[in-house]
């Protein structure tokens, strides 16, 4: 196994299993938001992760490393502290009971997380079993 240890698929299997633990995260807190549409003074939540994630790959301090093609992820090793946070919308109001959730946003928020997130497990799958492959192969 030593031959894959310092391999690029361990980093992109990181960020990954961080962005499906975000995206369920985010699942959570809309399920939440649904839940309390009716329920005054409930402000609606959100999680904040992609602009975590891509100040960590793009925005990050230089690591020594060489990219062969601008396409690939930069490396970094900020990647793997990245932690999503539940954010409240409370600048913001919907009714007149201060309620900020709009039932019909929140169902396309969901089903937009729901292919994201559907996307992320397929990839993530693939990267699995191509791996699997090749320590088959041996």
């Amino acid at each position: 196994m030593e031959l894959f240890e310092n391999h690029y698929s361990f980093q992109t299997r990181d960020i990954l299993y961080t962005t499906m633990s975000a995206f369920s995260l985010r699942h959570a807190a809309i399920a939440q938001n649904i839940a309390n549409v009716d329920t005054p003074y409930y402000k609606r939540k959100d999680v904040l992760f992609e602009n975590y994630l891509r100040a960590a790959l793009y925005g990050g301090p230089d690591v020594r490393s060489q990219r062969t093609n601008d396409a690939h992820i930069p490396f970094s090793t900020e990647v793997i502290h990245i932690k999503p946070t539940i954010h409240a919308e409370t600048d913001s109001r919907y009714r007149n009971d201060y309620n900020n959730v709009d039932i019909d946003r929140e169902m396309a928020i969901m089903a937009k997380n729901q292919l994201s997130y559907n996307a992320i497990v397929g990839f993530a799958s693939s990267l699995n079993q191509s791996l699997q492959s090749v320590l088959a192969a041996k």
